[in-house]
């Protein structure tokens, strides 16, 4: 909290003294979205805290992390990953840099990337359901319970 903190004071401090790059900065907002998300996935990977797929596991009453625990951690490295490979897509094809021709790629790459998650997203419940038959079908609507649950807990 104190990083996210600090750069957002940067960010502060730098529209203020630099104005006219505050374009450029609303432009590759979705590039700090797709870090911030990196960031947060993968502070939970470090040693002695608990990878943050695994803290929503633990709210899916279908599941026991007992069972599935190095799952739920190398799927919390794999979405670090993704968010981490699509921050730099997201930057060439926000600033038109090459091989992304401004300024019809950006909502294609855009669009694309999303596309790529939602996927990712969908076909883990196939995966999950498939490795983890005993603890039922996996379905997004479950598995938002669980997120929207873990999250209650964790601010509670």
């Amino acid at each position: 909290r104190l990083a996210l903190a600090a750069a957002l004071g940067a960010l502060a401090l730098a529209c203020a003294a630099w104005p006219e790059r505050m374009a450029l900065l609303a432009r590759l907002l979705p590039v700090a979205g797709d870090l911030l998300l990196a960031a947060h996935f993968g502070a939970t990977l470090r040693p002695g805290r608990e990878p943050l797929i695994s803290r929503y596991t633990r709210h899916d009453a279908g599941s026991r992390l007992a069972e599935c625990a190095g799952y739920t951690r190398g799927l919390t490295w794999l979405w670090t990953l993704l968010f981490l490979a699509v921050a730099p897509l997201h930057a060439a094809a926000l600033l038109g840099l090459p091989p992304f021709p401004a300024p019809v790629a950006a909502p294609l790459v855009l669009g694309l990337t999303a596309a790529v998650m939602l996927a990712f997203f969908l076909g883990e419940h196939v995966i999950r359901t498939l490795r983890f038959p005993q603890f039922g079908i996996a379905t997004p609507a479950r598995t938002l319970r669980a997120v929207l649950a873990a999250t209650l807990a964790h601010h509670a």
